[in-house]
C-alpha cells in the first residue's frame, strides 16, 4: 500500500499532517471527537480546515505484541470512493 500522508502528534491530543494524492494536496487534522455517544462513534474526526473528510477509530492489534493504531476512513468529493487506511509508524525522511 502506498504512503499518502505524514503526521505528527498535535497539542490537542490529535494528529496533524499532510495528505498528498493525485487529486489532493492538503493539510489535514485528526481532531479528537468529544461526542462519543455510542461505542461505534469515531474517536477522531478527519478535517481539512472546517470540512470533515473522514473519521478514525482507535484499535488494538491482536498479535502477540499488540499495538495501538487507528482505523481511518476517508470519504469526500475528492475521492472516487471511500478509502480505508491504517497509519503506521515510519522512519523519518530527510529532504535532500
Amino acid at each position: 500500500m502506498s504512503v499518502i500522508g505524514t503526521f505528527s502528534p498535535s497539542r490537542d491530543g490529535g494528529w496533524i499532517g499532510i495528505i498528498r494524492t493525485l487529486t489532493l494536496n492538503a493539510r489535514v487534522q485528526f481532531v479528537p471527537n468529544d461526542c462519543n455517544e455510542t461505542d461505534k462513534a469515531p474517536d477522531f474526526r478527519v478535517m481539512i480546515a472546517s470540512h470533515r473528510i473522514g473519521d478514525a477509530w482507535a484499535a488494538r492489534s491482536k498479535a502477540a505484541t499488540s499495538r495501538d493504531y487507528l482505523r481511518v476512513r476517508l470519504d469526500g468529493p475528492m475521492f472516487a470512493r471511500p478509502h480505508h487506511r491504517r497509519p503506521v509508524p515510519g522512519r523519518r525522511r530527510r529532504d535532500r
